[in-house]
């Protein structure tokens, strides 16, 4: 993650990993969409910047069939504020287990600290 110029702020795939144990926030991709939010939304607070700052979100999804478990997690932990999404499906993403990986871009505000 890096403040570009401008004040835009990407964060770069993210796995569902608990900070805590190192290891994947569970076995199925809503355990570890919920994992992912909370990661991104704490990279972002580092930045200066809240979900509502977000513009786009990459998802990285292993199988299109936990879409709708993706997008159910996602739609709980995102609230009203729903930022331009893609979504594409990787035959096998970094991270051994991991079912999904988002990045995204945000515009910092011009008055945030970072």
């Amino acid at each position: 993650m890096w403040p570009a110029p401008g004040r835009w702020v990407f964060i770069s795939g993210t796995p569902g990993i608990d900070p805590g144990t190192g290891e994947l926030a569970g076995l199925d991709a809503a355990s570890q969409t919920r994992q992912v939010l909370a990661t991104l939304q704490t990279l972002l607070a580092s930045a200066g910047c809240r979900w509502g700052d977000v513009a786009h979100v990459n998802v990285c999804l292993r199988r299109v069939t936990d879409f709708e478990a993706k997008n159910e997690a996602y739609a709980a932990a995102c609230g009203p504020h729903r930022p331009a999404r893609t979504v594409v499906c990787a035959a096998d993403l970094p991270k051994p287990g991991a079912w999904l990986t988002m990045s995204l871009t945000a515009l910092a505000p011009v008055d945030s600290p970072a």
